[in-house]
């Protein structure tokens, strides 16, 4: 966008700043359908403001180079364009708001998308723009700003960079990369399909990496989780094996210097924890927790006194939970803490740890990362295998990629990553030597 032409600092004149203030005011009013307000001895401004005019830059005569007139007209400019960033912000964000309001209406626009939506398109493409007007603006500042500024400038220009980035991979979508639509926030979603190559290119093969975790192995392996961070174990490449760029990146990756150790475990799980497994009850199903499964649960908080951690594997999950136990302990004084969509985890489980008798109920974001030692957590209940759901974007294409590979993709995506949440999850009860209690 070129709407205020660029002025040099040098040679600008009186007229050149009226001028490049007035287009930038004209602009913006149209832009938001508001009066302008124009600089200038010949607009009809109040007498007051078009003294204060004068004294802020003095005119120097017709045509005549003025030694700040310049410096006001680049200004207009970086206004005109930062103001552009703005408008474009808010045009976006509407156009993803009417996209949420047709998802809502017609669940299939939901989900993956193979394309971008066309009405999303035009508002990122003017994001993109605008923000590469702000780069070449900073990139054309012969300034030299202090340590301080400089810093300052470098983060702003890798944020604006980034959302290029972002832009331009949007509007030219292609197989590495997965799209989503989630209308409930109206957010748009964009990751990669596979990690491996970004951690080979910008992490491995840079630096010496130490990679630490309680659930790095699947069945007393690393293979698995290796090979989705990028390494090549056992002559086996990356699960983008069949392109040839990619496999040469892959096998640059010395086996030698790759060093896996299994330290174990501080804890004596045999006689810390139990395993409780409900045989009786009616197989799971994708629909959440059957109603011989919610009784079975509250008779399990009741006998711990509180103290549970609840992990689902769905939303459905939480919510039937919820509405089950909270007419169920109603008269126990056992306090019920259930995860919401778009709760801060961290508050949630802060609340958990304080109130010893208290339950938290929640899906997959508590089934890792968290927590809780000592008694305020002595039983955590998992109501099924937590598989990816067929409508999980990123699991379901990785596995779609598998099986149009000729793999599996249940053997080689969704069982191992089954079997890392189920370790994640089971891993929430002993959190400390002195800690006992059921799973």
């Amino acid at each position: 966008m070129d709407v205020v032409p660029f002025v040099p600092l040098l040679g600008s004149t009186f007229d050149d700043a009226v001028a490049a203030r007035n287009d930038f005011a004209r602009w913006a009013g149209e832009q938001l359908g508001i009066p302008c307000f124009l600089y200038g001895p010949e607009r009809t401004l109040p007498d007051v403001r078009r003294r204060a005019w004068r004294d802020l830059l003095p005119d120097t005569g017709p045509g005549q180079p003025h030694p700040t007139a310049g410096a006001i007209c680049v200004g207009a400019r970086h206004e005109l364009v930062a103001f552009n960033v703005y408008l474009q912000r808010e045009n976006f964000t509407d156009a993803m708001e009417n996209y949420a309001d047709d998802v809502r209406a017609d669940s299939t626009l939901g989900g993956r998308l193979t394309e971008l939506p066309i009405g999303l398109e035009a508002p990122i493409r003017k994001i993109k723009d605008a923000v590469q007007s702000i780069v070449a603006l900073i990139n054309a500042d012969d300034d030299i700003p202090d340590v301080n500024e400089l810093a300052e400038r470098a983060r702003v220009k890798g944020a604006l960079n980034e959302v290029n980035t972002t832009c331009v991979r949007l509007l030219k979508l292609n197989d590495t990369h997965v799209l989503w639509f989630e209308p409930n926030f109206s957010t748009l979603y964009l990751a990669p399909l596979s990690v491996s190559q970004v951690l080979q290119k910008n992490l491995l093969r840079q630096t010496p990496v130490i990679a630490t975790s309680a659930t790095l192995t699947i069945g007393k392996s690393f293979s698995t989780t290796a090979k989705n961070i990028g390494f090549a174990l056992d002559g086996e490449l990356t699960e983008d094996e069949n392109s040839e760029e990619k496999s040469e990146s892959a096998a640059s990756i010395d086996p030698a210097n790759v060093q896996m150790l299994d330290v174990g475990s501080p804890f004596d799980f045999a006689n810390q924890g139990m395993l409780y497994l409900p045989k009786h009850l009616p197989e799971p199903t994708r629909d959440g927790p059957t109603k011989e499964a919610l009784i079975e649960l509250g008779e399990l908080i009741i006998s711990a006194g509180g103290r549970t951690l609840a992990l689902f594997s769905s939303w459905r999950g939480v919510e039937m939970a919820d509405e089950y136990l909270r007419t169920e302990l109603a008269d126990r004084g056992i306090p019920i803490i259930t995860q919401r969509r778009g709760d801060s985890v961290g508050s949630l489980v802060e609340r958990f740890s304080k109130v010893p008798t208290s339950v938290l109920l929640g899906t997959i974001s508590l089934w890792q990362g968290i927590d809780v030692p000592g008694s305020a957590c002595t039983l955590v209940a998992i109501d099924r295998i937590p598989f990816p759901r067929p409508d999980e974007p990123v699991m379901a294409a990785r596995a779609k990629e598998r099986d149009e590979a000729g793999g599996s993709g249940f053997m080689d995506v969704s069982l191992p990553r089954a079997a890392l949440l189920l370790a994640q999850g089971t891993g929430r009860l002993i959190r400390s030597i002195d800690d006992r209690g059921v799973v």
